[in-house]
């Protein structure tokens, strides 16, 4: 688990850095399941009256709208991301 070091730890030792922020490099899919490490976090599934469309399965089990494979994929990156690291996507007003 990484810990966010305060200004004063920076202040303190300068080579002390905030952690990273996840990417989408971080993120592996082994067929339709996305990886962070070895953990699932999140599955993309067919939906059942149109087998050319798919949905993202959440960890609570809902599931998004219908979109087409690649934007399946692409939109559960973004989710995942926004799992891993909520306060490095939040948008800043």
């Amino acid at each position: 688990m990484q810990v966010a070091h305060s200004a004063a730890a920076q202040a303190i030792h300068p080579s002390i850095k905030e952690p990273a922020m996840a990417t989408k490099a971080d993120l592996n899919w082994k067929d339709n399941d996305l990886y962070y490490g070895p953990r699932k976090i999140l599955r993309i599934v067919r939906d059942q009256k149109y087998p050319n469309m798919w949905r993202i399965e959440f960890p609570d089990g809902k599931l998004s709208d219908m979109v087409n494979r690649t934007r399946a994929k692409d939109a559960a990156m973004a989710h995942g991301l926004r799992m891993i690291d909520p306060g490095a996507y939040r948008k800043q007003a």
